[in-house]
């Protein structure tokens, strides 16, 4: 092989790697511009604001970015309406309603996802005008005043575990309770488990309410012991801190811990005993004036768990009603 043919040889390879590189460069610099995407978060919290309602003009995301100027022209260019600049770049905004720092329901998010290929493509455009609209829509939800006086919870005992027919109770009750409630309800949903309800409890909306109601009800196996007064105690305390609030309760009233179970003292639930039950918990340090309470029975396994749940939701009927309460108890 003589001298020009290598010469030759690693010219072309020289080609090869520049036109590799050149290669990899534009492909790197276009899959980065494709991935690129603008987040906004517009996030307030009712418990600081007093759910009053928003100016519209004030509303501002967490970045600064003041919300009337989000779809400007300069934006709607960078998401693709006009087929100039970083015509790859898509949006998500997220709004976020808190009380006392907690969420209230699942955020709302609105999306331009990053077009296919670069271009000034009519769909685009009509697309960009959609979600305009839709942002005027949800910013007008997120900034209208919420109600701090509607609350609703309900405190499903899943300790004897949730079949069925506690489902479709449940459910049930709930269907009801959202004739009472509307879009500035705040519904809480505990379950109280061998944990107590600590980690269980969340708030929702009536517009996803569904999503929690079905992930207290997720099937489960009773546990083999709980202080089910303790996990009650402590949602009614948090309900009470609401103005007029309605409950609903699903709960058999059985103690079971190893301090103390009413399943190896059945005479604890006799009226004359109920003070050792009260060791327990001291009902009266609540406050459930004005709270409006619907307790239900959890279905029986056996004649024995209906006699004893039956003398259990008597001494609890008697201490929420003494505690303040307007209670309503239902039959098995």
């Amino acid at each position: 092989m003589n001298v020009k043919t290598i010469l030759a040889i690693l010219g072309c390879a020289a080609i090869s790697v520049v036109a590799v590189f050149a290669i990899t460069y534009i492909v790197s610099d276009f899959l980065a511009i494709e991935n690129q995407v603008d987040t906004f978060t517009f996030e307030r919290d009712i418990a600081l604001d007093r759910g009053q309602q928003l100016d519209l003009a004030d509303v501002k995301a967490t970045d600064g970015t003041i919300a009337s100027e989000l779809f400007s022209a300069t934006n709607i260019g960078r998401w693709g309406a006009d087929g100039k600049g970083e015509d790859f770049v898509g949006l998500i905004v997220e709004f976020r309603i808190l009380e006392d720092g907690e969420l209230i329901g699942e955020p709302r998010v609105l999306e331009i996802p990053n077009p296919a290929r670069q271009g000034d493509f009519p769909e685009r455009r009509r697309l960009i005008d959609e979600k305009r609209q839709e942002f005027a829509e949800r910013l007008e939800g997120f900034a209208s005043s919420v109600s701090l006086d509607l609350s609703y919870g309900l405190i499903v005992d899943t300790t004897e575990g949730v079949g069925e027919i506690l489902t479709r109770r449940v459910r049930e009750s709930v269907d009801s309770a959202k004739s009472f409630g509307n879009d500035e309800t705040l519904f809480l949903v505990y379950r109280i488990d061998d944990s107590g309800y600590q980690g269980d409890r969340g708030r929702h909306t009536l517009a996803d309410l569904d999503e929690g109601l079905a992930y207290a009800l997720t099937p489960r196996p009773g546990t083999k012991s709980s202080s089910l007064f303790e996990g009650l105690y402590a949602a009614l305390r948090e309900m009470s801190g609401k103005s007029s609030p309605r409950v609903t309760i699903f709960t058999d009233g059985l103690e079971n811990t190893d301090a103390l179970s009413v399943y190896r003292d059945e005479g604890l639930l006799a009226p004359e005993r109920w003070g050792e039950l009260d060791k327990v918990i001291d009902w009266t340090t609540l406050s459930l004036d004005g709270m409006r309470i619907d307790l239900y029975p959890l279905p029986p396994k056996g004649k024995r768990h209906e006699e004893l749940s039956s003398k259990g939701l008597d001494y609890l009927e008697s201490r929420l009603a003494e505690a303040g309460a307007d209670v309503m108890r239902h039959p098995f």
